[in-house]
């Protein structure tokens, strides 16, 4: 099911001809190098580094594996801000959006003090179990044109909209980054969208609608 998996994004989708150089095998490897270290998420800062591509290109192609049945399931929280709570993080139900509640403290918050601070972590599926052993699989086409920063809207070519880890030249020691660390929440919208404006991730988008009627109220 996990190469199936694989092997159903890179051959129905134009994910080779954006990221020709990011193999299944590379990405496999990199999978597998997270769960042999107990991670329990994936991380793109991780994976921009190792593999010498920006963050903005990095959850970009994240979106390929996230939500409906995918690899990744999106994992949306914010930490509460009273430093006294063991458990910082508060995590976000797309069916139950509008409940901003820190269950250890209590301490309530409104929308509009929290969008800022959503961010997303992704979390490999439950339902996928990691052959024990690796599958070498040839890509499709290696000789596609790269054309990953094309894709990108202007302004995030160069900087994302306010994390400062994506514009980090990764100067640390890899084993340094912290896997558990989100992915903001308004860089992930933004980059969740293909050239001809439709979404890459359906489940993503769908909690960027939930999230935009919040806006509304």
């Amino acid at each position: 099911m996990y190469y199936k998996k694989l092997m159903d994004i890179f051959t129905t989708t134009d994910i080779e001809d954006i990221f020709p150089k990011i193999s299944i095998n590379t990405f496999d490897n990199f999978i597998r190098a997270q769960v042999m270290k107990k991670q329990r998420y994936i991380s793109p800062y991780k994976f921009a580094y190792e593999h010498n591509i920006t963050v903005n290109e990095s959850v970009k192609f994240f979106m390929y594996f996230t939500g409906d049945d995918n690899l990744f399931e999106p994992i949306y929280y914010f930490e509460c801000s009273r430093p006294s709570c063991y458990d910082s993080r508060i995590y976000l139900d797309i069916n139950d959006l509008d409940r901003f509640i820190c269950d250890e403290c209590g301490k309530k918050y409104k929308f509009e003090t929290i969008q800022r601070y959503i961010k997303v972590l992704f979390k490999l599926s439950d339902s996928l179990d990691l052959p024990k052993e690796s599958k070498k699989i040839t890509k499709k086409d290696p000789n596609s044109t790269y054309e990953a920063l094309k894709e990108l809207p202007p302004h995030l070519k160069l900087e994302s909209p306010s994390h400062s880890a994506s514009q980090q030249s990764f100067t640390s020691e890899g084993d340094e980054l912290n896997p558990e660390e989100g992915v903001d929440l308004q860089l992930v919208m933004e980059l969740n969208t293909k050239n001809d404006g439709t979404s890459i991730s359906p489940a993503v988008e769908r909690f960027k609608e939930a999230f935009m009627s919040l806006e509304e109220k």
